[in-house]
């Protein structure tokens, strides 16, 4: 079965830094070809879709620009489309799912196509605002404020809908240690 493996967690928590540790992991550990791996950066998709004036970036066009989410009935179904396009043995997404509605929508329509894992990378807001802040983000604040009333939950949802295949991890310092094994049993589930 083919699996996704979301990567979730708040601005500044250290996705990019997951998702590098997660692909250089199956590649060298677990032998996975790069072909067989996608990585799915939502965000870069999205913002070609505004950039190509695409029937979706019309739509978002506004929503993007003020670094909004997305509404749920315009995500879900294009991810879904973009996966099926683009098919791989395994697929890393960044960026999705971020809504309650967009997990339900996973488990509904695409866990008898994939085998779904869930990786947050979990630190505390004064580190995520610390890290943004370097980065020169604007809207600190009003992000994690977003991440809590919305991403948060999501994240509850997975939890309750597949415990034995969401996974935390505590930020970058925390990758080196557990990712293999994490992915071992993400393997393993898959399998079954």
């Amino acid at each position: 079965m083919k699996i996704i493996i979301a990567i979730c967690g708040k601005p500044g928590s250290g996705k990019s830094v997951l998702l590098e540790a997660i692909l250089l992991e199956l590649l060298k550990w677990f032998g996975i070809m790069e072909k067989d791996i996608n990585v799915v950066l939502v965000g870069e998709l999205l913002k070609r879709e505004v950039e190509n004036q695409t029937p979706l970036g019309v739509k978002i066009k506004e929503q993007f620009e003020k670094d909004e989410l997305v509404p749920q009935e315009l995500i879900d179904p294009f991810i879904h489309d973009y996966l099926k396009r683009h098919p791989a043995e395994i697929t890393i997404i960044d960026g999705y799912p971020r809504s309650v509605g967009s997990v339900l929508y996973m488990q509904e329509k695409m866990s008898e196509e994939y085998s779904l894992a869930f990786i947050k990378s979990s630190v505390p807001d004064d580190v995520a605002a610390a890290r943004l802040k370097a980065r020169k983000e604007n809207k600190i604040y009003e992000r994690l404020q977003e991440y809590h009333e919305v991403v948060s939950p999501a994240w509850n949802e997975i939890v309750s809908m597949a415990p034995n295949n969401s996974y935390v991890v505590n930020g970058p310092d925390d990758f080196d240690r557990v990712i293999r094994r994490i992915l071992r049993h993400i393997l393993v589930n898959a399998m079954q």
